[in-house]
């Protein structure tokens, strides 16, 4: 597995040459500066989650496509190789990333007693689909609660604001897959 600074670094590399865009584009497109966008696809900068943000909003995309690798026909991926954001008092992690061929990805989502995630809107269109196997979860879409306990699934439009909030005393865990209408 390659060093996800490196996978960045290719990956945005080639999705600008992709568009035609210069550094100079680039950097009017997200906010983000020519030297940090050069250094970022040279991989001798680790962005942060801010950086990384204003690049995908700039350019469309999901974070998924500036950190997968590249396709194969399987792919396996272990525990310890998912890629997580630790967002205390939870953890987001992606286990499969939106490809160019497949439109979804999958995240395992783990969250301590009284976690809350507010999420903005996705694009039009991108549905969620949510499975608790362990501990429950309070998701709010469109200001309408739903309780989600162990074994429940919700599938909602992720195309406006929605929270997740973790009201037991134990730990919560649940699989999210995102689906995108088209590939993003």
């Amino acid at each position: 597995m390659e060093i996800i600074t490196d996978i960045i670094a290719a990956n945005l590399q080639s999705i600008r040459k992709e568009r035609q865009l210069t550094l100079q584009d680039l950097a009017d497109l997200t906010g983000v500066s020519k030297s940090m966008l050069g250094e970022i696809e040279r991989g001798t900068s680790n962005p942060t989650i801010t950086v990384l943000w204003k690049i995908i909003t700039g350019l469309k995309i999901s974070i998924s496509r500036l950190i997968h690798e590249q396709n194969t026909d399987y792919r396996m991926v272990k525990e310890d190789e998912w890629r997580t954001l630790h967002m205390f008092p939870a953890d987001i992690s992606m286990i499969f990333a939106c490809d160019h061929t497949r439109n979804f990805e999958v995240y395992h989502m783990e969250f301590q007693p009284g976690s809350v995630y507010a999420s903005d809107s996705h694009d039009k269109g991108v549905v969620e689909y949510l499975m608790v196997y362990e501990g429950c979860y309070t998701i709010t879409v469109n200001n309408k609660s739903f309780d989600l306990k162990k074994g429940d699934s919700l599938l909602f439009d992720a195309d406006s604001p929605h929270s997740y909030v973790n009201n037991c005393e134990c730990v919560a865990k649940a699989y999210s897959l995102i689906y995108y209408p088209k590939s993003m």
